[in-house]
C-alpha cells in the first residue's frame, strides 16, 4: 500500500543542491547538473549562443571590453596572443573582424607551479584604448588607430614614458599582474613567488607592491612633485598578491588569507590602504568578481561575498566540503568567477579531481541563497562593460554568449523537465537505509 509520507512544496522545490549535507539533514536536493532553481520550478540551464568561428584552438584566459564610436569592442587573450573582435551593433549578427592584435609573442605560463602561478590576462579599458598586463611580459596598450597591441614604453609620437623605479630593477621592463581603473589613474599589482628578483619582474619576498601612473596619463609612472603618480608597499599583506578588483574609488586587492581596500585619499599621497580584512582571500586573478558594490570570491577557505568592510562566507554548509574536497590544489589558481545578471548568479569555474585544467563549476543564485551546478565549464569570463549580456571563453577558444535563449542558441547539455512547484513526492525507505543512500519513492503531480 503507498502512502504519502512527506509533501514539497515551493519552498523545498527552490532549495538547490546540497551536497556537503548529510542526507537526512537536506531540504531536498543533494545534487544535479544543468538546473537552476527559479520562478517556482526546477527549470534547464540556459543556452549559449557561438559568438563567431574561433581563429584558432587555445584556451582563452581573460578577456576585455571597450567601446568605439558607440559599438562594443571585445579583446581577449591566450597564452601567447591577443585578439581584437568587433560585432556588428545587433548581438548574434555576423561579425565584422576577428583579428589578431599583435605584439610580440607573449609568454604565459600554462600551468601553476611551484614558483608561478598561472598566468591570466588582465585588461582594463582607458576611454577607447585597452591596457593589458599578465605579469611576465611588458605592459601593453592598443589605440583604435593601430592594428596592434604596443609596449607601454613605446608611445604615441609626441608623448614620452616614465617607468616606476620603485622595485622595478633598472632594465627591467615593467610587468604588472593585474590592472584596475580608479579615478583617471590606472593601478598596477603584482604578485611574488620567489624570494629574489627574476627576470619576469618577481619582487623579493614580503614585498607586496601597487603603483599608480599619473591622472589621465598612462605612460608616466614615475612619481614628481608635479605629478599624481605613485606606489605604496603593503606590509601587512602576509602572503603574494593574488587578485585585484574595482572596489569603489580605488581597488581590493586579495592575498590568499586577506582582503586591501586601497582607496583614493587625494594629494599628495592620492591613494592608501585604508582597511585590511583577514579571513578571506582569493585562488587566483579570476577567482573575485564584482556585482555592483560587493565583490564575490572563491579562496582557500570557501566561497565569500564582500563589500570591503566586512564578508561573509556562502558556501557552508552547503557545498564546501564538496567543492574543496575536489578542487585541486595545485592548478587552484586557474579559478574562473562569472557574473551572470540574467539569473542574477555567480559561477565558479575551476579544476577538480586532479585534472590540471578546469573541468568542474559551481553556482550560487544570491537573489535566493541557493545553489546549483551548470554543466559547463569555462576558462574565462568578462564582466559586462561595453556590452550588455555576459561573455565566456573555452578552453579552445571559442567564445560564447552566455545564458541565451533566443534564435540560433544551443543548450549546454540535456534539458531537464521542470518540476511543478506543488509536486509531491511518495517515499519509503529505499535503498541502503534510511538517510544514507537515498529514498525510495517517486514524483506526483497533485492539484
Amino acid at each position: 500500500m503507498k502512502r504519502t509520507l512527506v509533501r514539497f512544496g515551493p519552498e523545498e522545490i527552490l532549495t538547490g543542491i546540497q551536497p556537503a549535507v548529510v542526507h537526512d539533514a537536506n531540504a531536498l536536493w543533494i545534487d544535479g547538473r544543468n538546473v537552476i532553481f527559479r520562478d517556482g520550478a526546477l527549470r534547464p540551464e540556459p543556452g549559449q549562443l557561438l559568438l563567431f568561428s574561433k581563429p584558432e584552438a587555445d584556451i582563452i584566459i581573460g578577456f576585455g571590453e571597450s567601446e568605439r564610436g558607440g559599438r562594443p569592442i571585445l579583446y581577449y587573450g591566450t597564452p601567447t596572443k591577443l585578439w581584437r573582435v568587433d560585432l556588428q551593433a545587433t548581438p548574434g549578427t555576423e561579425v565584422d573582424n576577428v583579428s589578431r592584435a599583435a605584439g610580440g609573442a607573449y609568454t604565459g605560463v600554462i600551468n601553476q607551479s611551484g614558483d608561478q602561478l598561472a598566468t591570466r590576462w588582465s585588461f582594463q579599458s582607458w576611454g577607447e584604448w585597452m591596457i593589458a598586463a599578465n605579469g611576465r611580459d611588458e605592459l601593453q596598450y592598443h589605440k583604435p588607430s593601430n592594428a596592434d597591441f604596443l609596449k607601454i614604453s613605446t608611445p604615441p609620437g609626441g608623448v614620452s614614458y616614465f617607468e616606476p623605479t620603485a622595485h622595478v630593477a633598472a632594465g627591467v621592463p615593467f610587468k604588472p599582474h593585474f590592472l584596475v581603473r580608479a579615478r583617471g589613474s590606472m593601478l598596477a599589482f603584482t604578485h611574488h613567488l620567489h624570494a629574489t628578483p627574476s627576470s619576469e619582474n618577481e619582487i623579493p619576498e614580503g614585498e607586496q607592491y601597487v603603483w599608480w601612473c599619473d591622472q589621465n596619463n598612462i605612460f608616466d609612472w614615475l612619481p614628481k612633485r608635479t605629478n599624481a603618480a605613485g606606489s605604496l608597499l603593503l606590509r601587512d599583506a602576509p602572503s603574494p598578491i593574488i587578485s585585484a578588483h574595482p572596489m569603489l574609488d580605488g581597488a581590493a586587492a586579495y592575498t590568499l588569507t586577506t582582503q586591501h581596500l586601497i582607496q583614493f585619499i587625494g594629494d599628495p599621497l592620492w591613494f592608501g590602504n585604508v582597511r585590511t580584512q583577514y579571513g578571506i582571500g582569493a585562488l587566483g586573478h579570476h577567482a573575485v568578481v564584482p556585482v555592483g558594490r560587493v565583490h564575490f570570491g572563491a579562496g582557500p577557505q570557501g566561497i565569500w561575498r564582500s563589500d570591503g568592510t566586512q564578508f561573509q562566507y556562502i558556501d557552508h554548509p552547503l557545498v564546501r566540503d564538496w567543492m574543496f574536497r575536489r578542487l585541486n590544489k595545485e592548478q587552484s589558481s586557474k579559478t574562473v568567477a562569472w557574473h551572470d545578471p540574467s539569473q542574477e548568479r555567480v559561477m565558479w569555474f575551476f579544476p577538480a579531481d586532479g585534472s590540471a585544467v578546469i573541468n568542474s563549476s559551481i553556482a550560487f543564485d544570491y537573489s535566493r541563497g541557493t545553489v546549483h551546478i551548470p554543466g559547463y565549464v569555462r576558462s574565462a569570463a568578462s564582466i559586462m562593460e561595453a556590452f550588455d549580456y555576459g561573455i565566456t571563453g573555452s578552453l579552445t577558444g571559442d567564445v560564447y554568449r552566455q545564458s541565451f535563449l533566443g534564435v540560433g542558441s544551443s543548450p549546454t547539455d540535456v534539458v531537464p523537465i521542470p518540476v511543478s512547484a506543488t509536486a509531491a513526492l511518495n517515499l519509503g525507505y529505499g535503498q541502503g537505509g534510511y538517510g544514507r543512500l537515498g529514498y525510495g519513492g517517486r514524483w506526483s503531480g497533485q492539484g
